[in-house]
């Protein structure tokens, strides 16, 4: 800065006039004389000392919401222009650096620091971040960037599109939303990571069908209610869905990109949260009026019938006479000549728990070492369902890793022929361990239960298992089945006729057991148990309450 002798009078609009000049050097280009120049190095024309921060360019310029000033340099670093406060919680104007990230190719990184360090900018150890806040450094990028000018991001008009594009506009009329891009039981799959409204998660391209429909929303579009496969019914706008499963091993995560120090807008899930918590979702649509090939709604049509209030399942007519019936036809028939008497309650002292039979069997074989002694087992179909055997403990668990790999063990009987047991080919882990180990003897006891008896299936024709202890105990058991299974009510009342017309349907029998077990095969069919009950019905065997 200028020097003036003492004892000169300095006027204020003298000092106005230096001051410019003085930060004027801090932006503006200058020579370097042939006098200033070393022998050893040419001489060049320096560029602004500011410029050098920014990689001797600035080539972006734009206004944040709150008012900041963010300016881009050709080499990716940010700076902006903003305000902090100090300890007295006083404004104070500074110019705040983001370097460009450490993995860019052709990392400029140190060449920035440098320029940094030698234009005299400061680090904050808090922010950690360089920065300006000297005034006249402040004042000096003030002007560096004051005629680089702002980036016009605003959206092109309709007009303007058509012009650039050369391709004509459809004119829609502006309260038309655009058309629905998926219908009522269509298949869509996840775009990309969703959750439900309870917080499971759902990945990409999880398939699920449309269940129910949503109004339009003015901001955000449509919106469906979808049951995804396995996890349960969500929520989803539009733009979350896809028609087109999703190519195996691709995974897409959705993001935005904020310029530094902005934040990162709401996801698609917070937003339906907030249109729930708000009560702003849009009102469902249960069902939309088709239209037909002359352009008339169904619903305009009047209807030969009108709709029942509830849904009606036909039986099955039962064939006429001479003419050979089926095996539900024929438990059937088998129920309305025999008198349906109801199993005496059994009577729990101990809670939930049952006394489950065992008897000493044989001996368990299968390349181990050790005796491992079977105390009952069953057999459905060639595969396993239940094992109880007890002996050492590493024997114990050898045997059990055998089963669980789908390999095959024998119970050797002490007067009988060896009889083999195995999950079946295929199948492996598919027992659930009941383990209880005393250590003052070394010895274990091990129940082995397939999952077919632990978790039924009723989602298709499967088959599942009852441990029978009483014959009231099994009626109740095979009625929780039931009315899992089938789409219809299933009374208290029916659990005898089920019971009975079940086993001579052929869709409850005893398995193949050993030990004193008593366990019952169901057969999860629904349209069989299905038809039993409403033959049942038609037949008058059984009746609404």
């Amino acid at each position: 800065m200028k020097k003036y002798p003492k004892g000169q009078l300095v006027t204020l609009p003298t000092l106005r006039a230096e001051l410019p000049a003085a930060i004027h050097t801090l932006v503006t280009s200058e020579t370097q004389s042939n006098d200033e120049a070393s022998d050893a190095e040419p001489v060049v024309e320096s560029a602004s000392p500011l410029l050098t921060i920014f990689g001797g360019r600035i080539v972006g310029k734009e206004r944040r919401s709150n008012g900041d000033i963010i300016v881009k340099g050709e080499n990716g670093i940010f700076a902006t222009r903003t305000t902090w406060r100090n300890r007295r919680d006083q404004p104070n104007i500074v110019w705040e650096f983001d370097l460009p990230p450490q993995d860019r190719a052709g990392n400029p990184l140190p060449t920035i620091q440098k320029a940094l360090q030698v234009n005299n900018a400061l680090y904050s150890l808090y922010t950690r971040k360089w920065h300006f806040e000297q005034p006249d450094k402040v004042a000096a990028l003030d002007m560096l960037v004051a005629d680089v000018p702002f980036i016009d991001e605003e959206p092109c008009t309709v007009d303007e599109a058509a012009q650039i594009l050369g391709v004509p506009i459809r004119e829609t009329s502006a309260g038309e939303p655009p058309a629905r891009l998926f219908a009522l039981n269509e298949i869509v799959y996840a775009r990309h990571e969703l959750e439900t409204a309870d917080g499971k998660p759902i990945s990409t391209g999880t398939r699920g069908k449309v269940v129910r429909l949503y109004n339009h929303n003015a901001k955000h579009g449509w919106s469906y209610d979808v049951d995804f496969d396995g996890i349960g019914i969500g929520w989803c706008f539009e733009r979350e869905l896809t028609p087109q499963e999703p190519i195996p091993g691709i995974k897409i995560t959705r993001g935005a990109v904020v310029p530094p120090g902005g934040a990162l807008p709401p996801t698609d899930t917070e937003l339906k949260r907030q249109l729930i918590d708000a009560g702003l979702q849009p009102a469902p649509l249960d069902s939309l009026p088709a239209v037909s090939e002359d352009g008339i709604k169904t619903s305009d049509v009047p209807e030969a019938e009108p709709t029942p209030a509830i849904r009606i399942i036909k039986p099955a007519p039962m064939p006429s006479e001479g003419e050979p019936l089926d095996p539900t036809q024929l438990a059937i028939r088998a129920a309305q000549t025999e008198v349906l008497t109801t199993p005496p309650t059994v009577l729990v002292s101990n809670g939930r728990m049952v006394r489950i039979e065992q008897a000493y069997v044989g001996e368990m074989t299968g390349s181990i070492t050790g005796q491992v002694f079977c105390y009952g087992w069953s057999v459905h179909e060639g595969i396993c369902i239940f094992v109880n055997i007890a002996g050492p403990r590493m024997a114990v668990e050898a045997i059990r890793a055998k089963l669980s790999k789908g390999d095959q063990v024998s119970v050797v009987p002490p007067d009988a022929p060896a009889v083999e047991l195995t999950a079946g080919e295929g199948n492996s882990g598919m027992y659930h361990p009941y383990l209880h180990y005393l250590p003052e003897a070394r010895f274990a006891s091990l129940l082995l239960v397939h999952d077919w008896a632990v978790t039924p299936n009723y989602g298709g024709k499967a088959t599942t298992f009852i441990f029978r202890t009483s014959d009231g105990q099994a009626t109740a058991k095979l009625k929780h089945h039931v009315t899992q299974l089938v789409n219809v009510p299933v009374f208290d009342a029916w659990s005898v006729y089920l019971y009975e017309a079940g086993q001579k349907a052929m869709l409850v029998r005893r398995t193949r057991s050993a030990g004193g077990i008593d366990l019952l095969s169901v057969e999860l069919d629904v349209d069989a148990w299905s038809r039993l009950i409403t033959g049942g019905l038609e037949q008058g065997i059984i009746s609404l309450p």
